[in-house]
């Protein structure tokens, strides 16, 4: 888990790890792996579009009601909760962790660095919970609401606004239950920046979050004295 969070981290794997990375990391666990090089190669929609993304947004029997947010929360923890024999806790965790990572990518390529990213909500989410809301523009001012944080309201021209409410679920409401990812707190400050850069002042529930993740940075001492160089 510690190699691929690595990789992730610095985005490239280093000419040490390179030889090994294909036969070792990517083959002893299929999904991640795949997942992974697919963030590597910068292909974020085929993240969302992954059989192992998808196994996570099934259709329960309240979706047709249930808002958008709750919803992504809900079935990310109920899959993180779930025991299988197939896929153990680690893998479900690094899924998880690659999904939040690859959308707040996404998020990005699609408000900062481009190119235009044409991925839609109903490429990825059940039809069955999108039936109620019968335009985009309601879709979008749905999303954009619950992204208002301490009544600061947040810029209305943010695209696809959806992949930051993805990967706020996965890593701020949800780091809770990803004990596994060491280096989370550096991702989960950087969608604490990004969604802070959005409101037009300056969020305390943001601040609150972005100060825990330093403190917990601070004290993951085998991330700074692990042999393996970054």
């Amino acid at each position: 888990m510690r190699a691929l969070e690595r990789v992730l981290l610095r985005g490239f794997p280093s000419a040490a790890e390179s030889p090994r990375w294909k036969q070792n990391e990517a083959a002893s666990a299929a999904e991640s792996g795949s997942l992974l090089q697919l963030l590597l190669e910068g292909n974020y929609e085929a993240i969302l579009l992954s059989k192992a993304v998808q196994n996570i947004f099934t259709v329960p029997s309240a979706a047709k009601e249930e808002k958008l947010d709750s919803y992504l929360e809900k079935q990310i923890q109920a899959y993180l909760d779930c025991s299988s024999i197939d896929v153990d806790s680690v893998e479900r965790q690094s899924i998880v962790f690659l999904l939040g990572v690859g959308s707040l990518q996404l998020f990005v390529q699609s408000n900062w660095t481009g190119p235009p990213v044409e991925l839609q909500p109903q490429d990825f989410l059940p039809p069955e919970l999108l039936q109620q809301y019968t335009e985009p523009s309601i879709l979008s001012a749905s999303i954009l609401s619950k992204l208002v944080l301490d009544g600061e309201s947040i810029y209305s021209l943010t695209s696809h606004a959806v992949l930051l409410m993805l990967a706020r679920a996965v890593l701020v409401n949800s780091r809770h239950k990803l004990e596994a990812v060491q280096t989370l707190p550096w991702w989960t400050l950087r969608c604490v920046n990004i969604h802070q850069q959005l409101l037009e002042e300056k969020s305390p529930e943001l601040f609150a979050v972005a100060r825990a993740c330093i403190q917990q940075v601070l004290e993951i001492e085998a991330l700074f004295t692990d042999d393996e160089c970054w």
